[in-house]
């Protein structure tokens, strides 16, 4: 094989990767009679981690969807991809936002290249106005904005990233909640526990997303009762003072 059929064959590669990784993020689709809204979404693929793939879409009227691809090997949750629907916080909402137009909503490269550093993923932010389709090959200026990234210099990339990574980590929560309820009551309290922790430590966005998880725990009288206190504890510490 000469250098331009491999060139050509490694550049296929990338764009059937790239277009499976399209594939499975978050789809938000607003009532077709209302006006186009803007969307951010954050996508992070680092393969060797659980989830190796994860995504968040949200709308700027605070709607939201997340949605993350387990590693095969992990046998503690079905190989379904975690699908989940809510509502991000006006508060979270508006900052995410604000966030976006300090970077020009998300035109430019914001990409660490001066040194190497830890491959911490490669994550991937779009901006969003409208539904546009997936084959535009230029798309319109201003309705469709995205930056890809391992890390970043930049204290709005920075504080965005890690609002989206603590939403993640939330919603992740629950998931492995839900099936230690289920298969493994012994181990509830101590995901609890670590929950409560990150908590504590600022590390969590979002817990009232999860607070039916955290409900069905409290209420559920098969479950030792210093697991459904510190549900209980979760819930109140993340409830609006």
């Amino acid at each position: 094989m000469n250098i331009a059929s491999k060139s050509l064959f490694v550049l296929l590669g990338l764009v059937i990767a790239a277009l499976c990784v399209s594939a499975q993020t978050p789809d938000l689709r607003p009532d077709a009679q209302g006006s186009p809204v803007p969307v951010i979404t954050f996508d992070l693929v680092r393969p060797g981690m659980n989830p190796p793939h994860w995504a968040i879409a949200v709308e700027s009227t605070g709607r939201a969807a997340y949605r993350s691809d387990p590693a095969p090997e992990n046998e503690k949750i079905d190989g379904d991809p975690y699908i989940v629907k809510f509502t991000v916080s006006d508060a979270t909402s508006r900052r995410i936002f604000e966030l976006a137009e300090q970077t020009n909503r998300f035109q430019g490269n914001f990409d660490y290249t001066k040194s190497r550093i830890a491959d911490t993923g490669t994550k991937t932010l779009t901006y969003t106005v409208g539904h546009l389709p997936s084959n535009l090959a230029q798309p319109v200026k201003g309705q469709r904005n995205q930056t890809s990234y391992n890390w970043s210099s930049n204290p709005a990339i920075q504080e965005i990233t890690s609002i989206f990574q603590g939403i993640a980590t939330t919603l992740e929560f629950a998931r492995r909640l839900d099936f230690s309820r289920r298969f493994d009551k012994l181990g509830l309290d101590a995901e609890l526990k670590r929950m409560e922790e990150m908590q504590k430590a600022g590390q969590l966005y979002e817990v009232r997303a999860v607070a039916p998880t955290l409900t069905n725990i409290m209420n559920d009288v098969s479950v030792m009762h210093i697991a459904r206190e510190r549900a209980k504890r979760i819930l109140k510490a993340a409830s609006p003072s």
